[in-house]
């Protein structure tokens, strides 16, 4: 964990180099990030007041949030109910968004740099100089580089918000299509059930981003040469320099490296609930 949290510090550090993803983030993206992390950490309370006024009757959720110690008196146990639920939701609910929402952040600005690369190499044309290619060449490795620490770093985390979103998804799948839950409870469930699906979709999206514009500047190296080649200049330096990049592996984000994050993950994902759910409905 520690060694985690120097890599991330590391990665952080090494944004902080490049003004445009700075630049990017902060005149587009600040407010955006700002209203998602207020909505998430009022999140909590929004949904305990709520579920304290649905089992305001039911003695035996206060009795649960209290190890079993029977509060009669009502306001007591509406105020533990809030409490319990507060409590209840900041775990189930604020620290997977925040965890989910920090890494697409991170993903997201390592995506800005490929991207930026990515065009600084298409803007070559047919007049390249040794220094601009050498210089956009550097910045790709340096890119890449990180971009490998990246994919280990997050790999126990990715791992861990994936586990815990098909956990939500699948129980509230089979809880609420073979038993009868009670109101509470399947509003409990709805609400996990929700927050596992943004959190899969949100880190599936940003985490393809970054092997899609390493294929893209792969894409762009490779049509330079060909250009290069029909028109036989002369150009030695660069040509290696782009041969360099055009063999470069994209780089896909895993977690732990059994599961590959492709947008075709998500198709996946969901075939597999709807199986899921078509198998509980028949037996």
């Amino acid at each position: 964990m520690i060694h985690q949290k120097k890599n991330i510090k590391y990665l952080v550090a090494f944004l902080n180099f490049y003004t445009y993803s700075r630049r990017i983030l902060k005149r587009n993206q600040t407010l955006l990030i700002t209203t998602i992390v207020s909505v998430i950490c009022t999140l909590p309370i929004l949904t305990a007041i709520p579920f304290a006024y649905l089992v305001y009757e039911e003695t035996h959720i206060a009795d649960f949030w209290v190890l079993r110690h029977q509060i009669k008196n009502k306001v007591y146990r509406r105020a533990v109910n809030v409490l319990g639920g507060y409590v209840h939701q900041t775990v189930c609910s604020e620290h997977p968004l925040l965890l989910c929402l920090s890494m697409c952040i991170l993903l997201h600005s390592y995506g800005l740099l490929l991207k930026q690369c990515n065009e600084n190499l298409y803007n070559i044309n047919f007049s390249p100089s040794s220094i601009k290619c050498a210089e956009i060449f550097n910045d790709f490795c340096a890119i890449e580089v990180k971009t490998r620490l990246l994919k280990s770093t997050l790999s126990v985390p990715l791992f861990v918000s994936l586990f815990s979103s098909f956990s939500s998804l699948f129980f509230a799948l089979a809880t609420n299509l073979k038993a009868n839950a009670e109101p509470t409870f399947s509003l409990e469930l709805g609400i996990n059930a929700l927050i596992g699906i943004i959190v899969l979709f949100s880190l599936t999206v940003c985490s393809s981003r970054i092997p899609e514009y390493m294929t893209k500047i792969k894409t762009t190296a490779r049509s330079l040469i060909n250009k290069y080649q029909l028109r036989n200049m002369d150009a030695g330096k660069e040509i290696d320099y782009l041969l360099r990049m055009e063999k470069t592996d994209a780089v896909y984000l895993c977690a732990c490296g059994m599961v590959d994050f492709k947008r075709s993950l998500l198709l996946s994902s969901f075939g597999t609930l709807f199986t899921y759910g078509v198998l509980i409905m028949n037996t």
